[in-house]
């Protein structure tokens, strides 16, 4: 019995999305008789498919399916948390300036607000559904 395998990647707008793992099995009953099963598979690499990068040139309001924004100045506002629980966001101050978190519903580890005041200063922020949370 042979396994053969081939894997490929699927591109959309340059960014990985999925992977088709095809497989290939041949084996040989007892009456000598082949059968070939061929059988295809889609391994999803990630919750979110279709991650968006943003890096607006001022104030943004993130969409439920961007998963990380490229600040320079400015004001990102969360999306509602209520309701939404897998999608994370990555916010990241690559500017001078300050950048500003918001949240349209609920908190930010309590707060209303976070503030990345340095260059190349990073957060990774998770909604449970009500509130959101820096990891």
């Amino acid at each position: 019995m042979a396994l053969e395998h081939r894997i490929e990647p699927l591109m959309l707008n340059n960014k990985l999305a999925i992977v088709r793992i095809n497989l290939a099995m041949d084996a040989i009953d007892a009456n000598t008789s082949a059968i070939d099963a061929n059988t295809s598979a889609i391994a999803v690499l990630n919750a979110r498919v279709f991650q968006d990068v943003q890096a607006p040139a001022s104030s943004y309001t993130a969409l439920t399916t961007d998963a990380v924004l490229l600040m320079t100045t400015g004001t990102a506002t969360l999306y509602e948390s209520t309701g939404n629980t897998a999608n994370e966001v990555y916010v990241k101050n690559i500017g001078t300036g300050q950048v500003n978190i918001n949240a349209t519903s609920g908190t930010i580890d309590g707060a209303s607000s976070v503030q990345l005041t340095k260059q190349y200063v990073g957060v990774r922020l998770y909604p449970d559904g009500a509130n959101w949370y820096i990891l």
